[in-house]
């Protein structure tokens, strides 16, 4: 199967024609090779964080929900998890949605004054629709050369400035939230090696990059692509990361959506080349 990932939603965009928002959503398409059985798969990651600009981006970018056969949240927040409901009301019967079965918990963030940040729909409405709604939290096959990490350990405590300023109620209980329903997307090369893909990457990115590699078995790292929640990074994380990312030499790392300007910045200057800068619209291969 032979991968490629549209940018459907992001930050930024280019031309006029697709729109951007603060949110994520990717569109991973796998394509049969020669000898290889069953057909054209349509993955979403994401929803952006409103159907108005998911469903206008998808109209000019030719994606029909339709034909959507999955869905994976990375994680129960409103920039991620906005365009939801409308995916579902123009989904397949068959289509399977996959989150942590903490995504759809009430959480807030109290940056800049306390404001509600969960998903628009809750898991009973979500039930609701003929679709098949899988929660996981451990690493899980979804397609030929694709699966879920599901919840990642955590191990840099520097990492923690991920998820700063979160909160989430949990059994009666208003409590720091450590974001534990966070999952990428791991492609395995065809001869090697792995690509991730993130949406906002709390767990931290290094702790999210090891943990593919537990997953794998692989430790080269053959491109980066996503959300890498770096906006605001402390000048010792940042220096802590390309040093991690250096000895792990990337092919390429887009960042996207939270990664900072700032912070993209930084890696550009550090890892030059590596670092892509792209929006709405783009298409990586893997």
């Amino acid at each position: 199967m032979k991968w490629s990932v549209l940018l459907v939603v992001n930050n930024y965009c280019r031309g006029d024609a697709v729109r951007a928002e603060h949110g994520l959503s990717m569109l991973l398409k796998g394509e049969p090779e020669t000898g290889e059985t069953g057909g054209v798969r349509r993955i979403m990651f994401d929803t952006g964080q409103s159907w108005d600009v998911l469903s206008h981006n998808a109209g000019i970018l030719g994606m029909d929900f339709s034909n959507v056969d999955t869905l994976v949240l990375s994680h129960g927040h409103y920039d991620h998890t906005g365009g939801l409901r409308g995916v579902l009301e123009h989904a397949a019967e068959d289509m399977i949605l996959y989150a942590h079965p903490e995504a759809f918990l009430t959480k807030y963030s109290e940056k800049n004054g306390k404001r509600l940040i969960s998903p628009p729909i809750n898991k009973d409405e979500v039930k609701s629709f003929p679709i098949q709604f899988v929660e996981e939290s451990l690493p899980l096959e979804i397609a030929p050369r694709m699966r879920m990490t599901g919840q990642i350990p955590r191990h840099h405590q520097f990492e923690e400035e991920a998820h700063k300023f979160l909160y989430v109620e949990r059994d009666g209980q208003y409590l720091t939230d450590e974001v534990l329903d966070d999952q990428s997307i791991i492609i395995d090369g065809e001869d090697g090696g792995f690509y991730l893909i993130c949406g906002c990457c709390h767990s931290g990115l290094l702790n999210t990059l090891e943990y593919a590699m537990k997953i794998t078995g692989e430790r080269r790292v053959l491109g980066i692509v996503g959300g890498l929640h770096m906006i605001g990074a402390s000048d010792e994380r940042l220096r802590l990361t390309v040093e991690r990312l250096r000895e792990y030499d990337p092919g390429f790392i887009a960042p996207l959506h939270c990664a900072g300007a700032r912070e993209t910045a930084v890696l550009y200057r550090e890892l030059g080349e590596k670092v892509r800068f792209l929006g709405v619209g783009d298409t990586i291969e893997m």
